[in-house]
């Protein structure tokens, strides 16, 4: 289905229409990281996407990144960092 919301994922939570960063704002207020950094998968053209995706595998599959070589808990502080810094300016 196109988009036609002006190029917004839209979606309802708790009964209110909310953008993609509208969403990623109430998750990062209520500490939820994990559903925050899931969203943020969709920020094609955001400078710090790889380090916001790779804190949310991070999460997911942590076992996988740490075979890797990744530290896994500072991928996913940087990630959190980031996502407080981008959230503030909003």
């Amino acid at each position: 289905m196109p988009n036609t919301n002006g190029g917004y994922d839209m979606k309802i939570v708790n009964g209110k229409l909310m953008t993609n960063r509208e969403q990623v704002k109430m998750y990062v207020g209520n500490g939820d990281y994990k559903n925050a950094l899931r969203l943020t998968k969709a920020w094609k053209e955001d400078k710090d996407r790889d380090i916001l995706v790779r804190g949310y595998e991070c999460m997911t599959n942590p076992r996988f990144y740490k075979s890797l070589g990744y530290d896994v808990d500072e991928c996913i502080e940087s990630a959190k960092a980031i996502l407080d810094r981008k959230v503030r300016n909003f």
